[in-house]
């Protein structure tokens, strides 16, 4: 049950493998104070062109984003497309803050991952435990957390939370966690499966809290440092971290 991860949208630092061919900021019109957001006037700041915009996709991301814009369905957001070798397209729209000042969106905007915390962090993470034979991905789980067994769950296995098959529902309520790790741990235990596991796929929060509790009891570390050590600091992803620390707190929306 840990914090989400935060993240850019693009390192700040891309490897040379990466060359950006598109760098814009489309800055939003507007008289500075907290109300709508409009991108009225607004358009890029650097028009050099990028390969999507040779093939008339950059213009239908303009358009798509700065209807949105217009519409106060969001204040702002970083677009970024491309291949596994390189960037076609990056552009910031809009603004990152809106409470309790208004600041424009930037290319390097550090943005909360929410639920992509679960492929990008502790799915990555189990992963590379089975990478190192220090877990398997179809021996139940009861051999790391015993405790599995007496309430019913001795059949889950790392696959069936992987892929929310294990039967658990999808969360459980807010009071569960008042009390703290481990008491949320124990709600879970005791809450009963909705189906077989492996019987049928029902995406789970709740599943992902415990595959992150058999992550710790196999590494011995929680997830955001198993991550930072054997994830993001090998991929040079240095934007990318549970806790941010307060140098970068400007940078996150």
């Amino acid at each position: 049950m840990s914090a989400a991860l935060l993240a850019m949208g693009c390192e700040s630092r891309p490897p040379p493998m990466l060359p950006t061919t598109h760098d814009d900021v489309v800055k939003p019109a507007g008289d500075g104070g907290t109300g709508a957001v409009t991108t009225e006037g607004a358009g890029p700041a650097e028009t050099a062109p990028g390969e999507l915009d040779v093939l008339g996709v950059g213009a239908l991301i303009d358009e798509t984003v700065e209807g949105a814009l217009a519409r106060n369905l969001l204040p702002g957001c970083v677009v970024l497309a491309g291949t596994h070798d390189r960037v076609l397209f990056r552009r910031a729209y809009g603004l990152r803050s809106v409470e309790p000042t208004r600041e424009v969106m930037t290319l390097d905007t550090i943005f909360d991952l929410a639920s992509l915390t679960k492929p990008i962090a502790i799915a990555a993470s189990v992963l590379k435990l089975v990478e190192q034979g220090s877990l398997t991905l179809d021996e139940p789980l009861r051999r790391v957390m015993p405790e599995l067994a007496r309430y019913g769950k001795g059949a889950l296995t790392a696959r069936h939370l992987l892929l929310h098959t294990s039967g658990l529902p999808a969360e459980t309520p807010k009071r569960d966690y008042e009390g703290g790790l481990e008491a949320a741990l124990r709600r879970i235990l005791t809450t009963p499966l909705r189906s077989p596991p492996g019987a049928r796929f029902a995406y789970s929060d709740v599943g992902y809290i415990l595959l992150e509790a058999a992550l710790r009891r196999v590494a011995g570390e929680d997830v955001s440092r198993f991550a930072e050590q054997h994830l993001f600091e090998p991929l040079a992803m240095t934007d990318t971290r549970f806790r941010p620390p307060e140098a970068l707190w400007p940078r996150v929306a």
